[in-house]
C-alpha cells in the first residue's frame, strides 16, 4: 500500500508544485534550529523500547491509501502547501479515532532540511469532519505506535534529542533523548509528561 501511496501522491504533488511553486523555498522556524548542526542517523533501539511499552497492544494509527481522502486534500490549501515541503518518498498516511473525532495523520521529512534537521520527521495532524489542519510537530520517530488510543483518549509520543546534546558534549554512542507525550485536548496537543533517556547507537 505504500508504494501505491507513493505512486498517487506523485501524480498529486506534480499539481501541486504547479500551484504554489513559489512557495517551495519556504522553510519553518523550526527547521532552522537544527539546519546549522551535522546529520547524523541512527538506529535508537530505546525508541522502539519505549514504543512497546506506551503503546503495546493499544490501537495505533492505520496506515491508509490516501486516494480516499485525495478531494479533502484537493480542497485544503495547508494541506497543499505542506505537501510541497515534504518528501513523497518519505510520506505515510495514517487514520486513527477515538469514537468522537477522526484524524487525517501525514508524516514525511522535507525537502529542503540540512543538518540535524534531516533526521526529523514532520507530522501533520488533520481533522477529517471538519477539513481543518490542527498541528504540526516535529520527531525522530516515523513509527506509527507514536499515535494510540488509550480510554478514548488519543495520545502521542515525540522523540527529540536531549538538552544536553545541543549544549554540553556530544557522546554519539550515547545520546541523550527526550520523550514527550500529549494528549488530545480539543484541537491542540496537551503535554502530560516527559522522560530523559540515554540512547546507545545500534550498529
Amino acid at each position: 500500500m505504500e508504494g501505491q501511496n507513493r505512486i498517487i501522491f506523485g501524480i498529486f504533488l506534480s499539481f501541486v508544485s504547479i500551484c504554489i511553486s513559489c512557495k517551495q523555498d519556504k522553510k519553518i522556524t523550526i527547521n532552522r534550529e537544527y539546519s546549522n548542526m551535522e546529520s547524523v542517523i541512527y538506529n535508537l533501539p530505546c525508541i522502539d523500547s519505549v514504543l512497546q511499552v506506551k503503546c503495546g497492544t493499544k490501537e495505533s494509527m492505520k496506515l491508509v491509501n490516501v486516494r480516499d481522502y485525495m478531494e479533502l486534500v484537493k480542497r485544503n490549501e495547508k494541506i497543499k502547501e505542506w505537501l510541497s515541503r515534504m518528501n513523497e518518498d518519505e510520506l505515510s498516511v495514517y487514520t486513527i479515532n477515538n469514537n468522537v473525532v477522526k484524524y487525517l495523520i501525514l508524516s514525511s521529512t522535507m525537502i529542503d532540511a540540512t543538518g540535524l534537521a534531516t533526521n526529523f520527521y514532520h507530522w501533520l495532524f488533520i481533522d477529517i469532519t471538519n477539513e481543518k489542519v490542527l498541528e504540526e510537530t516535529l520527531s525522530l520517530s516515523k513509527d506509527r505506535r507514536s499515535c494510540f488510543v488509550e480510554d478514548n483518549i488519543i495520545h502521542f509520543i515525540v522523540f527529540k534529542y536531549g538538552d544536553e546534546f545541543y549544549h554540553g558534549n556530544r557522546d554519539y554512542l550515547n545520546l541523550p533523548i527526550t520523550t514527550v507525550e500529549y494528549i488530545w485536548d480539543g484541537n491542540k496537543l496537551e503535554k502530560i509528561s516527559s522522560m530523559n533517556l540515554i540512547c546507545s547507537e545500534e550498529r
